[in-house]
């Protein structure tokens, strides 16, 4: 029968996670990035080898990559969160959807806010046009001045209508994320007006997300140089760059676009109150 084991209670668990993921790293850079950490929040569903595996956090965030799931595993998983309240479930389509699945044949419950996302992979360099522009690999010291453009896209681009932003937790994880990932900002007249930052670094991709420009400065090229220059950047170190869009914005997906990206496959985020 198989098990759901977390991860931490054996350091070899983290190889074997690291060793099941590799083959399908591409759309699962984060659960990669968790297993290469060691994170006390990645899960595995064991039998005599790996089934999948799945990272869960405190707040109910959930994503996985479980390949072939069986009748006792998914048994396993409804009986893991039975009494856990799920916030967000997020990942490639088909992955989200199985989990989806699960949750409502477990709660009868769907999710209150799906958004429907493409992944985009960058395959080529072309010119931008965006020139002369102050491009800042930010610090911990640029907090104050990003904190303003993590917040505004936190509204606009991740929360759902009606969660309400905790200014206190958004500080932290903008804090986290400038010393664990990378965040390039454009500087105009010294202050922060777009941005663009690694999510997850795993072996051999990253994750670009957290794109996000003052409204007054889009359609000026700055996401596309953005993340472009993530792209490039990381491609020095044999890395390879994915990033997911909002099917409805248009806007993002000719800028990424432009900056060589094309559409791969499908992502998706379900919200749930």
């Amino acid at each position: 029968m198989p098990k759901i084991i977390q991860a931490a209670e054996n350091e070899e668990f983290f190889v074997k996670a690291e060793n099941f993921l590799l083959p399908h790293e591409k759309i699962c850079s984060q659960l990669m990035q968790m297993a290469m950490q060691k994170s006390k929040e990645l899960y595995i569903i064991f039998e005599t080898e790996i089934l999948g595996v799945f990272y869960f956090s405190e707040g109910g965030i959930l994503t996985s990559f479980i390949p072939k799931p069986t009748k006792e595993s998914e048994k396993e998983l409804c009986n893991f969160f039975y009494e856990k309240k799920i916030s967000c479930i997020m990942g490639e389509k088909n992955e989200a959807e199985k989990i989806r699945k699960l949750i409502f044949k477990l709660k009868k419950i769907q999710p209150d806010d799906i958004r429907e996302m493409l992944f985009m992979e960058y395959t080529q360099s072309k010119n931008i046009s965006a020139k002369n522009l102050e491009i800042t690999k930010c610090s911990l010291q640029d907090a104050d001045k990003l904190f303003p453009l993590h917040i505004s896209y936190t509204q606009e681009e991740v929360l759902p209508e009606w969660k309400k932003i905790n200014l206190a937790l958004e500080r932290l994880k903008l804090e986290k994320i400038l010393r664990t990932q990378k965040v390039l900002a454009v500087k105009k007249e010294n202050l922060f007006c777009a941005k663009a930052q690694t999510n997850a670094i795993s072996k051999n991709f990253i994750q670009i997300g957290g794109v996000f420009t003052q409204k007054e400065f889009r359609s000026k090229g700055f996401a596309s140089t953005l993340v472009k220059k993530l792209a490039e950047e990381f491609q020095k170190e044999n890395k390879k760059s994915v990033l997911f869009v909002n099917k409805k914005n248009k806007p993002a997906i000719c800028a990424y676009k432009k900056a060589g990206f094309i559409s791969f496959a499908k992502y998706e985020m379900l919200y749930y109150k």
